[in-house]
């Protein structure tokens, strides 16, 4: 058998979020700016070792500092996570895979702990080709399931299915997780998630900021605490994302990249209502707003915006900058698989009301 090799970009979501994990709509996009990887070669037993350096740190103080950002979980944890859910997925279909072995290296440049989907990309990296590995075969649909239970299951951490959708299928993907909608295939189940042409955005760029970044899923766990416990205001907020996340796919189709600004604004400041952003990443926002840009925060550490022309991008590029900020013009990612658009909200001939701004 040859060696396979994958490599996963990173995700975020634009506009919607943080709906996904309350059964409601998000659109989202891969990026090629960052990514994960995977390579596999045939074996005797398991081997398993990172591509990246051998941690080295200048004090006991620069380790612990390191600790405190992103946290005890290594990424060998994720490998062995993601390796562990294939085979319960595996015996679930009643395959037999206890006798074939491999050596697996990866890596990632896709910065850690900021809301880029790090974590994510790696278990979707590995799962993929330890699945092709052993014959495995699993439907692109509910590939991102597999990618969270990994997460959910072995781990304990609160995932958002946005991102594994976004980092199996690429390119740009309008989701709707409403539970009316979503069905299952060998016993895991997925959303309804509809390829949108990307020409229709706005050009985008995204920066992030190593010192923002936090391991604690805290805030995700308790929103989903409350959405469980039936808390009206929680439910009507992820309703409300939920629109503007449809009306954006729609956006999208009628090439407006003026009215998805707009969107990106919109759904920013209604789900700051939901999780406030960590102070750094609110100073990159306010920053980003002051210079008239269109700015929503991805996670922890990182946020995403709309700019017009190259003045506009210098002008973010260099005001992020003096704040430490990383920042790039988002490249999509390519579709990785080829979906038939399943559904979604009328086009129509031009734009409406922003949804119950």
């Amino acid at each position: 058998m040859e060696p396979l090799a994958v490599t996963v970009p990173a995700a975020v979501g634009l506009i919607g979020a943080p709906a996904d994990q309350l059964g409601g709509r998000v659109l989202g996009l891969a990026l090629a700016n960052y990514r994960a990887w995977a390579h596999l070669e045939p074996a005797e037993g398991i081997t398993i070792r990172s591509d990246d350096d051998e941690p080295a740190w200048r004090s006991v103080q620069e380790l612990s500092d390191e600790v405190d950002r992103y946290g005890h979980i290594g990424s060998q944890r994720l490998v062995t996570a993601a390796v562990r859910t294939v085979n319960r997925h595996a015996r679930r279909l009643g395959a037999s895979v206890s006798r074939q072995g491999f050596r697996l290296r990866y890596g990632s440049d896709i910065p850690r702990q900021v809301g880029l989907g790090g974590s994510t990309a790696l278990i979707v990296a590995v799962q993929d080709v330890v699945c092709r590995h052993l014959g495995v075969e699993v439907d692109p649909l509910v590939r991102p399931t597999l990618a969270l239970a990994a997460e959910a299951d072995e781990l304990g951490l609160v995932g958002a299915p946005r991102t594994s959708v976004i980092q199996v299928l690429g390119g740009v993907v309008a989701m709707d997780f409403e539970p009316d909608r979503t069905e299952a295939v060998d016993g895991l189940g997925h959303g309804r998630y509809d390829p949108v042409d990307p020409s229709g955005l706005p050009p985008l760029f995204v920066a992030h900021l190593a010192a923002a970044a936090a391991a604690d899923d805290s805030a995700r766990r308790e929103l989903r605490t409350r959405w469980e416990r039936a808390d009206g205001s929680v439910a009507e907020i992820a309703r409300r994302l939920s629109g503007l996340a449809a009306e954006a796919r729609a956006a999208a189709s009628w090439r407006d990249p003026g009215r998805l600004a707009a969107l990106i604004d919109a759904s920013a400041d209604l789900a700051g209502t939901l999780t406030m952003p960590a102070d750094l990443t609110l100073m990159m926002l306010e920053e980003a707003r002051d210079l008239g840009i269109a700015a929503t925060p991805v996670g922890s550490g990182a946020i995403v915006g709309a700019y017009e022309d190259d003045a506009a991008f210098d002008a973010v590029r260099s005001r992020l900058g003096e704040l430490g900020a990383e920042v790039q013009r988002v490249e999509v990612a390519e579709p990785l698989h080829q979906l038939a658009v399943t559904g979604g909200p009328p086009v129509g001939d031009g734009p409406r009301p922003i949804h119950d701004r």
